[in-house]
């Protein structure tokens, strides 16, 4: 993959000062992967495995930009490998179920985390850094889970219901336990009516009536992404003491849409 144009003038659309446009190089990778499938009546299941080997990965720091953007800059050396797994199963004709699962592994071999130092009256002081070995990319969670399932008894009716799991995630890339975002539950649903009975003379134009629910359970707790501000406070002796704070972007509370669709 190329840098995009964010990543070589560092998230400024219309930058005042020259930048290196080559300070992020093209990022290169080693993909290999193996995948089975077993099907019966009613039921088929999937599996795939992969194992990627990165050089020189466009990975994001965990820090944004003067507008905002996430910055992003190369790692030399990184792997991310998994297991994906896809089950469908129909036990009748009305109602089919579906999951599918991944369960991965990622590292970058090392990373250096670049973190302000401020005096103890608040005042910056400076700079510094520390290289983390071994460490788990920001953002990516390592299991994700999800269910659903989906019932049409008849041609007029039908309803679905979809949970899915994802995994605790760092915030950056130094794999702070105190900076990362907790893993979360969501739940979804939707049904659709058929109105033709109900209203008769509309039959040609097919009406339904369709309702969905976004996060049915109104969990406020879940946070797919955010980011980190990691710094060092200096203390009375000239000590170093960590510190930071976490942002998340959570996702909407419960919402219901509901929809009429016809037919001309």
């Amino acid at each position: 993959r190329e840098p995009a144009r964010s990543d070589m003038l560092q998230g400024q659309d219309n930058p005042s000062v020259a930048y290196d446009l080559s300070a992020v190089k093209p990022e290169e990778v080693v993909n290999v992967e193996a995948g089975l499938e077993w099907a019966r009546p009613g039921l088929t299941l999937r599996a795939n495995a992969y194992s990627m080997a990165f050089r020189n990965e466009i990975a994001q720091t965990g820090e944004l930009s003067e507008v905002g953007l996430p910055l992003r800059r190369n790692v030399d050396r990184s792997a991310r490998r998994g297991v994906e797994v896809d089950v469908t199963w129909q036990p009748v004709k009305s109602l089919q179920v579906r999951h599918s699962a991944t369960y991965s592994y990622n590292r970058i071999r090392s990373w250096t985390q670049i973190y302000d130092v401020y005096d103890d009256t608040g005042a910056w002081a400076g700079a510094t850094s520390v290289t983390h070995a071994d460490v788990v990319p920001l953002l990516t969670p390592a299991v994700l889970v999800s269910l659903a399932a989906e019932y049409s008894p008849a041609s007029w009716f039908s309803a679905g219901a979809a949970g899915r799991y994802v995994g605790a995630a760092h915030l950056d890339n130094t794999n702070s336990a105190d900076f990362r975002a907790p893993g979360f539950f969501g739940l979804d649903a939707d049904a659709s009516f058929s109105l033709a009975r109900l209203v008769p003379f509309t039959a040609g134009a097919a009406p339904r009536l369709r309702v969905q629910v976004t996060n049915l359970l109104d969990n406020r707790r879940m946070f797919p992404s955010g980011y980190s501000y990691q710094y060092f406070l200096l203390d009375a002796a000239g000590g170093m003491q960590p510190a930071g704070t976490r942002y998340f972007y959570p996702q909407a509370t419960r919402s219901v849409v509901v929809a009429l669709d016809m037919r001309f």
